[in-house]
């Protein structure tokens, strides 16, 4: 009897297995998370087997705290679309019942095109818990445009061909094509995805991305996945309009968006009738917020929240100790958990999000923090008209205690005063030399158009022409060297590599450069090489150009040691001074910023073998040339492409005699 038993239980664990479902915990870490991490880690196989074990991505959002991870797939159809689109009906009138249409987006109520994901702005909601597998099959289905997504917060490990950086880890997604990532979410935390293709996160392809993990009860009493405050900026007009190129016009945005919603104020003052978004709170409870910018331009954006202080608990991809404040900053790229505590009496507050100088335009974004009495578990969110008057621009919300301070004062919090809440740092990578140490000035400056009209300087250069600088272009550049992207995806054709096909400061023979006036600028393969496991740091001055840079890393998380404002821009001693981290616990980042006239100084341990763009977030400074090449590792330490993903490379046809 017992050894029928026992080829019955082997029979049904061998059935369960094979179709994905595991009913008996096998051993303490069962066998279908030994599955996902063979198939995560067995590229040649896992195109053809994780669909049997996946599940529709919707039902990946749960508690984690079962340990149980999950092959999570969601599809995502890039599209043209259309805000206050004939779907809307009445909604521009102020009929609210239009406005929540299903295929309604409503923006900020200015009519104009722009790139959907399954027609919606921003798009989907990615949640998932920490070590489930992430599957997203992106079909392109925009008219006459290549594409890729990055998963922005993600550091691919084993999967550097998800990372969807074009001609570094593969080739853009062509119209009427699709391609799969697929990654681990090894990260808890809140990060967001968005398009690496020119500008086009600008036109709407972007959204959340959490990963999440077991709630932690001494901080809050309620992670809910409707508290999420995703903010853009907005243009009335497709981005490839404004930048880069040579319109004759203010890049600047018209308005801001608070999780795809918003109100633009015309030149007399009056806003549109467009909704804005509804937080909902239940007095006497906390609340994890978690705060994402997602923003295009250059300016910095300002949150407050009406009569509250909160509680700033992580960064990006580490948990902080807790600091109370009751305004952040923070630039594009950037993200941050708060915690809000319902302490106030019962009513609406307003959440105000506003654009900071050098931004001349007076913009902001609102939305609600609604109280109310109901059990939070029967909440709805619901996205309704307030009739509550919108605060003027000169109502200022007292700053108080200002988080992330880029010229901190006395009574401000600088990001490298945060301290991690776990000690989970890399001891040896602050208390040791460092094996490879950069310099990097990054800068923006202006040629004269006679200057940039000159040979080959108009076809060779990317620039940025603004009606404020009327006979003068921009250059972005890192140590005078403009990025210029490689002919074929380095990941993908790794047999052409070859040292001389890069640049750098120091081997910058036979390349094109642009005298420029006070600048000799180049054009190149701009790369660093660090090898595998070294332990890496980065020193970055923002001396000359006028504003504050979001600079992002990807393929790495990275502490920032030091920060600082230059009182005498000639003098970088401050930059390179000897520091004492002993007993340092700095939380880790992707994305910090360097103010002006700043730097920052950070390290990292270059663990993840593959070719990774470091670039400022703005994206017209991404695609004028503000990004640089990290390579990791020798090219025979890489990963390898799989024979079926999608290549590409120049044709030229024979000449004809």
């Amino acid at each position: 009897m017992m050894r029928l038993i026992t080829k019955l239980f082997t029979i049904l664990f061998i059935s369960q297995f094979i179709h994905g479902f595991l009913i008996f915990p096998f051993t303490a870490e069962n066998a279908l998370n030994v599955f996902y991490k063979n198939i995560y880690e067995n590229g040649e196989n896992i195109d053809e087997n994780v669909m049997k074990y996946s599940v529709p991505g919707q039902f990946c959002l749960r508690d984690c705290s079962d340990g149980k991870s999950k092959v999570c797939y969601f599809k995502f159809i890039i599209k043209y679309y259309q805000v206050m689109s004939i779907a809307c009906n009445e909604c521009m009138s102020g009929n609210l019942t239009s406005c929540l249409i299903k295929k309604c987006v409503t923006a900020d109520g200015f009519q104009r095109g722009f790139l959907s994901i399954n027609f919606q702005l921003p798009g989907p909601t990615i949640a998932v818990c920490k070590n489930d597998i992430v599957v997203v099959d992106v079909f392109n289905e925009a008219e006459g445009l290549a594409t890729s997504i990055h998963w922005h917060g993600i550091k691919q490990v084993k999967s550097q061909f998800s990372d969807g950086v074009p001609y570094l880890t593969q080739c853009p997604i062509p119209y009427f094509s699709q391609y799969r990532y697929i990654f681990k979410a090894d990260d808890a935390g809140t990060h967001f995805y968005h398009s690496h293709s020119g500008n086009q996160k600008a036109d709407g392809i972007h959204g959340a991305l959490i990963v999440r993990e077991p709630k932690n009860n001494k901080f809050y009493d309620f992670d809910l996945p409707q508290h999420i405050i995703f903010t853009s900026d907005w243009m009335h007009d497709f981005s490839d309009n404004y930048l880069p190129g040579m319109a004759k016009r203010s890049a600047l945005t018209e308005s801001m968006l608070v999780n795809g919603r918003g109100k633009y104020r015309n030149s007399n003052g009056e806003f549109t009738k467009t909704p804005i978004t509804i937080f909902y709170v239940e007095q006497g409870k906390r609340f994890r917020f978690r705060l994402i910018n997602s923003a295009t331009n250059v300016c910095p954006y300002q949150f407050q929240i009406e009569n509250h202080n909160f509680t700033v608990i992580a960064t990006e991809l580490s948990h902080i100790k807790p600091i109370v404040a009751n305004t952040i900053h923070y630039l594009s790229g950037e993200r941050y958990d708060i915690v809000i505590d319902a302490n106030q009496p019962v009513r609406d507050y307003w959440i105000r999000i506003r654009e900071l100088d050098p931004c001349w335009k007076k913009i902001e974004a609102f939305a609600i923090l609604r109280y109310q009495k109901s059990p939070v578990k029967v909440l709805q969110p619901k996205i309704i008209f307030n009739e509550t008057p919108i605060p003027n621009w000169e109502e200022t919300y007292p700053k108080g205690i200002l988080f992330n301070s880029l010229k901190p004062k006395i009574e401000d919090i600088a990001i490298t005063e945060a301290e991690a809440y776990n000690n989970d740092g890399d001891d040896e990578l602050l208390l040791s030399q460092p094996d490879h140490i950069y310099h990097l000035f990054i800068d923006s400056p202006t040629i004269m158009n006679s200057i940039m009209y000159e040979k080959k300087n108009l076809k060779d250069y990317t620039f940025l022409t603004s009606e404020l600088i009327s006979n003068a272009s921009f250059v972005a550049i890192v140590n005078n060297i403009t990025l210029q992207y490689p002919p074929f995806p380095l990941l993908l054709e790794q047999d052409k590599i070859d040292d001389s096909l890069f640049c750098n400061g120091h081997s910058l023979q036979n390349k094109e450069c642009l005298n420029g006036g006070n600048y000799t600028i180049c054009k190149c393969i701009h790369r660093l090489k660090v090898d595998l496991g070294s332990k890496v740091e980065l020193i970055i001055y923002n001396i000359n150009d006028k504003i504050s840079h979001p600079l992002h890393l990807h393929g790495h998380k990275f502490q920032v040691i030091d920060s600082g404002i230059f009182k005498d821009p000639k003098d970088k001693s401050e930059a390179n001074k000897k520091l004492n981290l002993k007993g340092k616990k700095f939380p880790y980042k992707d994305t910090t910023t360097i103010g002006f006239p700043g730097f920052i100084r950070l390290r990292f341990r270059a663990n993840n073998p593959g070719f990774w763009l470091m670039h400022c977030h703005f994206d017209w400074h991404l695609s004028i040339g503000m990004a640089v090449i990290i390579q990791v590792g020798e090219v025979s330490q890489m990963p390898k492409p799989k024979p079926n993903i999608p290549r590409c490379h120049p044709y030229t046809p024979l000449s004809m005699k």
